[in-house]
């Protein structure tokens, strides 16, 4: 393990991309938590009216994830298309934070978060870029390791919301701090980034957006043994998701918590999340990706179906271990189990797992929109525990039969 440490660090374009979604992390948990109580409980969106917003934006996510992708693969520009992402977060979180508006919010989720979204899968893509490139380096502990940075700052920055709002401050400001990150992670971004940062280039590759390598990409895509394993790993995702969005309902309105314990709350699960994550290169020589998969799948629809059980929130706070504990693994593992779909293509593998990381959304508002028509908050969590454990169930009967055409395996790792 601490070979791997020592290994990924003294990697230059690495370490640039784990340092700058360390800090993605910062913002990114700054407000995240929080915005569904932002959206429902101070905009007064409806349940229904906020998971179609949610919906909207994870198609737009979706789609410019894949274009972003592709295009980087084919021109090597990863540095200006994450300066062109960072800068669309801070002006989506600079305008929420001075207009606290229904117009303003959903200019947020559906013209400028889309874009922002993209640099996301763009650091997980330079990782595997590394890992490419460089062969002393183990590729699903490059991508853990950076899914952990990321990690690392949701278990710190949480708590720290929690006792500002103790204090008094106000949830809108939160997205100003958001927007202060962002001018940081774009310093760092335009200052530090290594030259060499490019993909190689293949002979045949045309240049020109809308030229052989775009459509390619968009067709490798569409290919049905991939769309039907990133559409199960979507749905095991969108499990996490959804208990992002219920958890502060969850405290505020069944759980007779605060605001307050919302941020610790979330911060305690990312906490748990780090060791499995840097663990998962162990667990995966003894099993495959899709039966660890389902192992975490069940579990966490285990801790979604004891939050909906719950009253009040000390009857929650030991959830904390088996939430963190099975998150971490469905996080971290469905990253390297999507970058392997399509392992020669750094930028396409990272579209891949942004795609199941967007399309996991779509399923989150499925679920929250058509939960919320029938049931509570706590029948919405059961319904996605269950969805999620059907998903894995599903992945480990579709991933007996190996994926030729990508390169993937489904064995043990060497």
């Amino acid at each position: 393990m601490i070979k791997l440490f020592a290994q990924s660090f003294s990697d230059r374009l690495l370490r640039i991309a784990i340092i700058c979604i360390f800090l993605s992390g910062f913002a990114s948990a700054s407000v995240a938590p929080f915005l569904s109580i932002v959206a429902i409980e101070r905009l007064e969106f409806s349940e229904f009216s906020f998971a179609i917003i949610q919906l909207l934006s994870a198609i737009l996510c979706m789609i410019a994830s894949i274009c972003v992708g592709v295009y980087t693969d084919q021109s090597g520009q990863y540095k200006n298309a994450l300066a062109i992402s960072i800068f669309a977060y801070i002006l989506a979180t600079a305008l929420m934070y001075f207009a606290h508006a229904q117009f303003i919010f959903i200019i947020y989720m559906l013209v400028l978060m889309p874009i922002a979204s993209t640099g996301f899968s763009q650091y997980f893509a330079l990782s595997r870029l590394a890992a490419n490139k460089n062969t002393s380096l183990n590729k699903d502990f490059s991508s853990s390791l950076t899914r952990a940075a990321f990690t690392l700052s949701w278990a710190i920055t949480p708590p720290l919301i929690a006792i500002f709002i103790a204090q008094g401050m106000d949830l809108f400001s939160l997205f100003g701090i958001a927007a202060l990150l962002g001018c940081l992670i774009l310093f760092v971004i335009w200052s530090s980034w290594p030259n060499e940062a490019k993909p190689p280039k293949k002979k045949g590759d045309e240049v020109g957006f809308f030229k052989g390598p775009f459509f390619k990409g968009l067709k490798e895509l569409a290919e049905l043994p991939i769309f039907i394993r990133i559409t199960l790993i979507s749905a095991m995702i969108s499990t996490n998701n959804l208990f992002a969005i219920l958890l502060g309902l969850l405290v505020i309105n069944n759980l007779g918590g605060t605001e307050a314990d919302v941020g610790w709350f979330a911060g305690g699960v990312a906490l748990m999340e780090i060791p499995v994550m840097l663990m998962g290169t162990i667990f995966l020589r003894y099993v495959s990706k899709a039966t660890l998969l389902f192992i975490a799948s069940v579990v966490y629809g285990g801790f979604l179906f004891g939050m909906g059980l719950a009253t009040h929130i000390n009857q929650v706070w030991l959830l904390i271990i088996p939430a963190g504990l099975s998150a971490g693994i469905i996080l971290s593992v469905t990253i390297g189990y999507a970058q392997d779909l399509k392992p020669d293509n750094p930028g396409l593998g990272g579209s891949l797992m942004s795609v199941a990381h967007f399309a996991s959304r779509f399923f989150t508002a499925a679920i929250f929109a058509g939960g919320a028509a029938i049931t509570d908050y706590s029948g919405i969590a059961w319904i996605g525990g269950a969805l999620g454990v059907i998903a894995a169930i599903l992945l480990v009967i579709v991933d007996r039969k190996p994926l030729k055409s990508s390169g993937a395996h489904d064995g043990k790792q060497d």
